[in-house]
């Protein structure tokens, strides 16, 4: 693991916990690839930090040296039980007792022999390297260009043990027979075996009736394919040959049959906020008509074939879901696509389906970047799906200008990753996020770009493996330098509103209509060892069925302690796949938030309306916090250096009624001159569940602050509880006795009041007597990237690094 708090170089440490481990004697760090160029000799000293935490520990480690071909040299080191402080070792290279021909130029892993600990014994190990006293070449902690070289001279064997679990996947699970071929192929092995799953593959779509039950928005199916003829067919592959022509040519038809009516040039021609069934399926389908165009138009089979082009609108074939009606000719029962009347009666092939989709997709690209991208922004499931899609754009357009464009398109989103994702951990909004943590794939494929291996099923990961995108150097120096990155605010527009115009446009049956100026503004608090956000939007913000679950509260940094705002089950358990609405406001470290009691959705004619009931709201802080101390109706935590506060905020109802009572004899309709203008906070407003995971609320209308905080900030722990016990926390009546408002200012100098009316939906939040700006003038805001909003001119910045992007 890594550890942010207790470290003597950079930005964590690694830790090392020996009971969590099947092989707990043994410990080793891969060393890069460059490190092999730097002349290390015997003349050097590997030189590391180490800090043993135990109860009972060896004295005595051995240290080994291990080259590419399993020959070692040891070392013994002595007093390695080092009591719980840190302690810098250096061991002369001269000193190492060689075995089995030991090649120190080919030098691979530097491993630890620590014996047997005591439970719950911890290790940690910083800064490895070595060095000859006037220079220092590091394994675990390396400049800029080293860890690139690395990167790179490891991705050929990234490459090939994905390729190799891949070659099996149809084996594993479901059908991944396709993928199964492509591995099969670009491994150059059992060749024979890869065309005939191909072949397989290609008749079961083609299969008559039973091409009926074929899921034609599968998410991976045309993309491989478009992939496998761009690989391997003869006449344009990258390895020509691989593919045979029978496989080639059944393949194409089974592509044909998959795309031909999707591929509506007419759809291509409407605006690009309109958006089939959900994002990442509108996605799948037209980076498949594109690309799919692209092929046909060059094969002598299929360039003079004409596409059906209905003109129905978006959304054919989804889920075989059809318009029945009076007028509903055969096709239209099929195929679906909505009731519009586009066609325009022309003949068209696959050379003006190609030429329609390519100016689609570079509008396409131009509005994502100057509104703020994606629907399903970060999602722990659908991001990895919608960058499938995107690659496949990026690698096989065919156009320069697009290719160029998308390039700096993934710039430009990683970099916008980056800056909420401190460590990988991405806090802030995400949509359609169902992990407790608000974790996301995007971690994954950052960390394959920065050298790693694809954490996760070859055919969710391929796609990346292959690709030739490399990260710029800025995104390299913010992914490996949080801490220089300091703490700041993240301000980014969101899209998803729908523009809340009925009867919605004909041919959008299927479809999502967006409303590019949306009333959404994602808001981050980033620091290097945790991250808070939420997405904040306005109280006529018009949602859609991918918009309705934000992701939001704190997360700390690879780490699994949290303060996250869940539904909460009957049994006491957080509702994970369907999250409840929250309207919040957040002010740097600050969020008030509480479970919307109404809001305006419209979704496709085929996505059924549900109305959504909890039981009961609560706060999801987890069992990894270190400390947990309730205080004045404040539930304090502590996980090292990093500080969390929640108050479930209520008034003492019981309070109020005796004093109403004793005053005036009982209570007013409405809230009188005479009477008190502010109410008693309540200590009690909250219970835990059964396994105090959840601060759970004892009304699910109540709002919860949470305040987050570090040492840096407060000192100590101590002394961020006598600050927020501190603050200014009052409950404000309102005219309707029982209905308050929030007031509250967060601990800190020059901090401002904070205002939340939790009686009424409509109310704009407000901060320094201001109200919340959900159409923000900017896209994106942090103190490293910035964009005006619609603009389309990006600009980054990070020490002396500069990138300017523009998609005018």
């Amino acid at each position: 693991d890594l550890d942010l708090f207790d470290k003597r170089c950079g930005d964590f440490s690694v830790t090392y916990r020996p009971a969590a481990s099947e092989k707990s004697s043994t410990i080793g760090i891969k060393v890069g690839a460059s490190i092999r160029d730097t002349a290390i000799s015997k003349d050097d000293r590997l030189s590391f930090w180490m800090k043993v935490v135990a109860d009972t520990a060896p004295d005595t480690w051995t240290v080994l040296l291990v080259d590419a071909n399993g020959g070692f040299a040891t070392a013994a080191l002595e007093g390695a039980n080092t009591g719980g402080t840190w302690k810098e070792v250096s061991i002369p290279l001269s000193e190492l007792k060689p075995a089995k021909k030991f090649d120190l130029s080919k030098l691979a892993t530097v491993q630890f022999e620590i014996g047997v600990c005591s439970e719950g014994s911890v290790i940690k190990l910083d800064r490895i390297g070595f060095t000859d006293g006037s220079r220092f070449v590091g394994v675990t902690d390396k400049p800029l260009q080293t860890w690139k070289r690395d990167a790179r001279a490891s991705k050929e064997a990234h490459i090939a043990q994905m390729m190799r679990g891949a070659a099996r996947a149809h084996l594993k699970k479901g059908n991944f027979k396709l993928l199964s071929a492509f591995a099969k192929m670009y491994l150059n092995e059992d060749l024979e075996k890869a065309n005939q799953l191909i072949i397989e593959s290609s008749e079961e779509t083609l299969a008559g009736e039973k091409a009926r039950e074929v899921h034609h928005w599968d998410l991976g199916e045309n993309a491989v394919m478009c992939r496998i003829y761009y690989h391997f067919s003869k006449r344009v592959g990258i390895y020509p040959g691989r593919l045979s022509d029978k496989a080639k040519d059944i393949m194409l038809e089974a592509l044909w049959e998959r795309t031909k009516v999707k591929n509506d040039i007419h759809w291509a021609r409407q605006s690009v906020w309109y958006m089939d069934g959900s994002e990442n399926h509108d996605l799948s389908s037209k980076s498949g008509c594109l690309v799919s165009s692209r092929i046909f138009m060059d094969e002598p089979a299929f360039k003079d074939r004409v596409y059906p082009d209905y003109g129905f609108g978006g959304g054919y074939a989804y889920m075989h879901a059809g318009y029945h009606g009076p007028d509903a000719e055969e096709a239209r029962v099929y195929h679906s696509g909505g009731m519009a009347n586009l066609s325009d009666g022309k003949q068209y092939t696959a050379k003006d389906h190609y030429q329609a989709w390519l100016a689609y997709f570079k509008r396409y690209i131009a509005s994502r970047a100057q509104h703020g991208f994606f629907l399903e922004k970060y999602s722990s499931t659908y991001s990895k799906h919608t960058w499938n899609m995107l690659n496949l754009v990026y690698a096989l357009s065919g156009d320069d200008a697009l290719r160029a464009t998308m390039e700096e398109f993934t710039d430009l989103y990683w970099a916008a990753w980056l800056q909420v994702a401190p460590q990988g951990t991405t806090g802030g909004a995400k949509c359609r996020s169902y992990n407790l943590n608000g974790g996301s794939p995007d971690t994954g494929m950052c960390n394959y770009l920065l050298g790693s291996a694809i954490p996760w099923h070859p055919a969710w990961g391929y796609w990346i493996a292959i690709s030739d995108y490399q990260l710029p150097d800025i995104c390299w120096r913010m992914a490996l330098d949080r801490q220089g990155m300091g703490k700041y605010v993240s301000r980014v527009r969101g899209i998803g509103e729908e523009p809340g115009v009925l009867p919605r446009p004909k041919g959008l049956e299927r479809s999502l209509n967006v409303e590019p100026n949306s009333r959404y503004l994602d808001y981050t608090y980033v620091t290097p060892l945790y991250s808070i956000g939420c997405r904040m939007w306005h109280p006529l913000a018009v949602h859609s069925h991918l918009t309705l679950d934000p992701w939001l509260g704190m997360v700390v940094n690879h780490d699994g302690a949290m303060a996250v705002p869940v539904g909460v089950n009957e049994d006491g358990t957080p509702n994970v796949k369907i999250r409840p609405m929250f309207r919040s406001v957040q002010h740097e470290s600050t969020l008030i938030t509480q479970l919307a009691k109404n809001y305006t959705v419209l979704n496709p004619d085929w996505f059924p309306h549900q109305v959504r009931e909890y039981g009961a709201t609560g706060v999801l802080v987890g069992d990894s916090w270190d400390t947990v101390k309730e205080d004045a109706g404040w539930i304090f935590l502590k996980k090292g250096d990093i500080y969390s506060a929640v108050r479930v905020v209520s008034r003492d109802t019981e309070f109020e009624d005796a004093k109403m009572k004793k005053r005036f004899g009982g209570y007013w309709g409405a809230q009188r001159p005479f009477h008190d203008v502010t109410v008693k906070l309540s200590e009690e407003s909250y219970t835990w569940s059964e396994d105090r995971s959840i601060i759970v609320a004892k009304d699910k209308y109540m709002p919860f602050i949470i305040q987050a905080g570090d040492r840096e900030a407060y000192g100590s722990f101590d002394q961020f509880i006598a600050q927020v016990k501190n603050d200014c926390l009052v409950l404000y009546k309102s005219v309707v006795m029982g209905f308050d408002e929030v007031v509250y200012t967060p601990p800190g100098e020059n901090a401002p009041e904070m205002v939340f009316n939790a009686a009424n939906h409509g109310s704009i939040p407000r901060v320094d007597n201001k109200n919340i700006d959900y159409e923000y003038p900017m896209t994106f805001e942090t103190p490293f990237l910035s964009s005006e909003y619609g603009s389309g001119k990006v600009h980054l910045h990070y020490g002396d690094e500069t990138l300017n992007l523009d998609f005018r």
